[in-house]
């Protein structure tokens, strides 16, 4: 019975080691291929390689912005933690001794070799923290600020081995039904009675942890030299070739070119998912302008190297690094460039009279094609270098006079003053409130009923001459006096050309502040253009709660582009085009568009007959001695323009401390609630100055270009001029702003006489020799 037992214990152990044998052969000797590439495939680790941006490029080809060669000063992630990592800094200590000592060193005994290994390990270390301080003095930043740095790659490099370790329990998810052994990240990711482990304490790596990572990007000659002199103190530094983003053009076209920033949390978590195209710590992303239109264009896609431990010629491109797509855009940096120098010496005049002062003025310009509303030149002034933005950010968003950070072109909206009045005329003959046969009688002063309004609803006319002796009455548009209308009696076109504020003010009280403020809006005013960059929507009269009593006072000033009625340069210009295109509305391109789509046109109905009528107008605001625009114009162009010289609010700017941080005051204010109630609220504001007016005798050197116009030089405005060439077979319209430019004839004028040659020279417009010349005399 023993023998027995002893007999089938023996043919089980024979058996299972038999069964055993068969497995060790089956896996050692016939699977050992596909075991050993499980193998390297745990063991291996991924590394990112990165691409390039795509360029930026001006309609004829122009590069705007583009990667271009650098280097970047970078340290090893080993030494970028508090505390270094061991392994690597006692690897670099013993490489540093045995390059000092060479043979000297091999000859000493263990205990003192791990003596000298324990004292060079500090000296790494000394050595380590001694660079962050000499890296931080380099780059200008504090500790804190090198610190936050280091802690935002740490970032990075974590949610890179997240990425990774998803990546893989996606696979493991997908793969769980296979027969062979699972690696063990499989066997805890499919066990659900485990406790996930983190990231951080797995064994899951990516090539980042043993790669330098980016601390001074883009370093001169000479910090390069030094660093590089000093390489062998400064432990992990490496030097290492790159690209950085570079503006040739500098501070032209830096509003709508506009520039990267590092990402943010909501960045990455609103990003692409795609391993090859998300977004970490520390990318770059198009934040403004054009960089950020065409962010998801221009950013490429990062390749993948798998590298296979112990022998790099196993190494695997997964995936090749695509860069980004070049991008062509409407704009002409040469037009551009020409139009932005004309705000560096704007004409100004303190008086009708007087010869113009050409000086710096703040401002902006916008120039389209007609008949692609493709945005020809988007200008703010001043501007910013690009090249240097980070470097200089502070300064720019502490200068509260200037505000070059501010675009002007689509930024900011001011009251557009007369340029408003095409509009009124064109909806309220289209409304049929007022005949294209119609006249207002302007006797200087607004007259409704019967009644005459001395204080509101003056035209600019008795504003400016009613005590100037040499004009006898305001009545009847007496100036200019080689020119007086002959019957006081303005149809449509003679309110264009003469700029009457009672006529507009008579043609808004018909349409009321209801139906001004539908046809501004139907012109594109009160809301944003759609342009695809940064922009103000403005105001139109409507917008906002308007007491009973003043809505009538407020249609007035509404109607000759005053008070409650805002608009920025691009909305500006595009109402010049609708005009031009016969009361088609488009929206303003920044990218060459084909085939528009339908939605981004709008066919406003507007009356044929209106539209000629206001062509006419704008044609003699320019062309006859009583119009307002009077300026010189290309020879064999016929230009359809109009003025407008905005009152505007004295300059008040924030006040700051002595660490340039604003002011802020807490005024009270006492409002009802819904139970009529009076509720006593704070609202935290800046505290602000008034800056004082400049003359012509004494500039404010603070601001040289805010000054006062008028006999007492005490009289601000905003200036514009809008307008369309050729005026009866358009291709271009314009929008000019000048900032406290004072008359719109002059200053903003000035600037669009300018622009309309820089359009001839680069051949946006041909002059027509058999064309009648506007008259300038």
């Amino acid at each position: 019975m023993f023998d027995r037992r002893v007999k089938l214990f023996l043919s089980a152990l024979v058996l299972m080691t038999l069964v055993l044998l068969a497995r060790a052969l089956q896996v050692q000797v016939i699977e050992r291929s596909a075991w050993g590439s499980e193998a390297d495939k745990v063991l291996s680790t991924s590394e990112l390689i990165e691409t390039t941006r795509g360029r930026l490029l001006d309609r004829n080809g122009i590069v705007l912005a583009e990667d271009s060669p650098c280097i970047d000063a970078c340290v090893d992630f080993r030494a970028i933690g508090q505390i270094p990592d061991k392994d690597w800094v006692d690897a670099l200590a013993k490489s540093r001794l045995r390059t000092r000592m060479g043979e000297d060193y091999r000859r000493l005994d263990r205990a003192r070799r791990e003596s000298l290994v324990l004292q060079e390990t500090e000296a790494v270390k000394a050595d380590i923290d001694t660079m962050w301080h000499q890296l931080a003095q380099i780059g200008k930043m504090s500790m804190d600020q090198m610190d936050d740095l280091r802690q935002s790659i740490f970032i990075k490099v974590q949610m890179r081995q997240r990425s990774v370790w998803y990546k893989r329990y996606k696979k493991a998810i997908s793969d769980n039904s296979k027969a062979e052994p699972a690696p063990a990240y499989r066997r805890w990711l499919l066990d659900l009675s485990q406790e996930l482990p983190e990231v951080d304490e797995s064994f899951i790596e990516v090539g980042e942890q043993t790669q330098s990572h980016v601390i001074l990007p883009d370093i001169d000659n000479a910090t390069n030299n030094l660093l590089a002199k000093n390489a062998e103190h400064l432990p992990g530094l490496v030097l290492r070739p790159s690209v950085h983003r570079y503006y040739p053009y500098n501070d032209l076209g830096a509003h709508v070119i506009g520039h990267l920033a590092h990402v943010s949390e909501k960045d990455i978590s609103d990003g692409p998912s795609d391993e090859l195209r998300e977004y970490l710590k520390n990318d770059l992303i198009g934040r403004s302008g054009l960089e950020a239109l065409c962010e998801p264009l221009l950013r490429g896609s990062r390749g993948l190297i798998e590298h296979r431990p112990g022998d790099s010629t196993k190494d695997k491109l997964l995936n090749d690094p695509k860069p980004g797509l070049d991008v062509h855009t409407s704009l002409d940096i040469e037009l551009q460039n020409d139009i932005y120098q004309l705000f560096a010496k704007v004409p100004f005049k303190y008086n009708s009279d007087d010869d113009a002062d050409k000086i710096p003025m703040p401002g902006g310009a916008v120039v389209l094609d007609i008949k692609t509303n493709e945005v020809l030149a988007l200008v703010s002034y001043p501007s910013f270098n690009l090249n240097t933005f980070d470097d200089i950010y502070s300064s720019l968003v502490n200068d509260d006079v200037n505000r070059p950070l501010l675009n002007r072109a689509t930024q900011f909206a001011l009251e557009p003053g007369s340029t408003v009045k095409p509009m009124v005329g064109l909806g309220a003959i289209t409304q049929g409130v007022f005949g294209i046969n119609d006249t207002v009688e302007c006797k200087g002063y607004l007259i409704l009923n019967g009644r005459q309004y001395m204080t509101e609803g003056r035209c600019w006319v008795a504003s400016m001459y009613a005590n100037d002796p040499r004009v006898t009455s305001v009545e009847h548009h007496p100036i200019p006096t080689k020119d007086p209308h002959p019957t006081g009696f303005l149809t449509y076109p003679d309110a264009l050309e003469r700029s009457c504020n009672v006529f507009f003010e008579t043609v808004a009280d018909r349409l009321g502040i209801d139906g001004l403020s539908y046809w501004f809006h139907q012109f594109g005013l009160g809301k944003p253009t759609g342009i695809g960059i940064a922009e103000s929507r403005g105001h139109v009269p409507s917008d906002g709660a308007i007491s009973p009593a003043l809505r009538r006072v407020f249609t007035w000033y509404s109607g000759i582009g005053q008070g409650k009625v805002l608009a920025t340069p691009i909305q500006m210009a595009n109402v010049a085009a609708t005009i031009a295109r016969r009361g088609i509305w488009e929206r303003p391109h920044l990218l060459p568009t084909d085939d528009n789509n339908p939605a981004d046109r709008v066919d406003l109905h507007l009356s044929p007959e209106a539209l000629d009528l206001a062509r006419e107008g704008m044609k003699k605001v320019v062309s006859e001695l009583g119009g307002t625009g009077r300026i010189e114009v290309p020879d064999g162009i016929v230009l359809a323009g109009k003025t407008g010289s905005a009152q505007a609010a004295p300059l008040k700017v924030a006040q700051r401390d002595g660490d340039g941080k604003i002011i802020y005051e807490e005024p009270v204010a006492a409002a009802e609630d819904e139970d009529g109630a009076i509720v006593i609220t704070k609202n935290k504001v800046p505290k602000r100055e008034k800056l004082e007016l400049g003359t012509h005798e004494k500039a404010n050197p603070v601001a040289p270009w805010y000054r006062g116009t008028g006999p007492a030089q005490d009289h601000i405005s905003h200036a514009w001029y809008i307008g369309f060439a050729p005026a009866d077979d358009p291709k271009i319209a314009f929008a000019v702003m000048v900032e406290y430019g004072g008359s719109g004839g002059a200053s903003a004028g000035g600037v669009a006489s300018k622009i309309l040659e820089a359009c001839v020279k680069r051949g946006y417009l041909h002059p027509k020799p058999e064309a009648k010349e506007q008259r300038t005399e």
